[in-house]
């Protein structure tokens, strides 16, 4: 919500029961330059960032909303799209050429849901990234907890 100046607040809420229909602040952030937030797929983590004039990415914050923390501040000017992956472990900003007149700013970087860089690659032409979607394990329950009982015996 506004604050002025190009700065705007940031409010995390969250839902109380179903019958109470209560809706309880978590926390409110001035002076961000933000003006869009960006959520993992299980809501625990989420990307602040602006976009369009006058932010152009330069300011990207990564959340712990769970508890109120700021993880981490990066900067990807000339930033243009933002995309999780199903797991909710990484999220890729972009600069696009569909978007842009021009190749500056082009490519993408992948970072972890914490703000760490993992990598970094500028695209003249780059148009866009998607995700490839994870689809449901095949395993049952009892398979997955064999297999993970397995694999911590096997690295002892």
């Amino acid at each position: 919500h506004g604050g002025g100046n190009n700065l705007n607040n940031a409010s995390f809420y969250t839902m109380g029961s179903v019958r109470s229909g209560e809706v309880k602040c978590l926390g409110t952030f001035s002076d961000k330059q933000v003006s869009r937030v960006w959520w993992s797929p299980k809501g625990k983590y989420c990307l602040l960032g602006g976009l369009e004039q006058p932010y152009n990415g330069r300011t990207m914050e990564f959340w712990n909303v769970d508890e109120l923390d700021l993880m981490q501040t990066v900067e990807h000017f000339m930033c243009t799209n933002v995309t999780w992956d199903a797991s909710g472990r990484f999220v890729t900003t972009y600069g696009s050429r569909m978007v842009r007149d021009t190749a500056m700013g082009c490519g993408f970087k992948i970072w972890t849901f914490q703000g760490r860089k993992v990598m970094e690659k500028n695209l003249d032409h780059f148009k866009q990234f998607e995700w490839r979607p994870r689809p449901p394990t095949l395993l049952t329950d009892k398979d997955i907890k064999t297999i993970k009982t397995k694999s911590r015996a096997t690295w002892e």
